[in-house]
């Protein structure tokens, strides 16, 4: 029950950064995995 808790306190923290910070968060995320792809595809050998 205790785990419980410390996951649900987590979850509503994230929830309330999610929240605040919701556009600049998902920006970030979206270029974040831009440039992963963009960095796997560069490093891809071609054969």
């Amino acid at each position: 029950m205790f785990a419980f808790k410390i996951v649900e306190r987590r979850t509503s923290a994230l929830a309330n950064i999610v929240q605040r910070f919701g556009s600049r968060v998902r920006e970030a995320l979206a270029t974040a995995s831009e440039a992963i792809s963009n960095a796997v595809v560069d490093n891809d050998p071609i054969t």
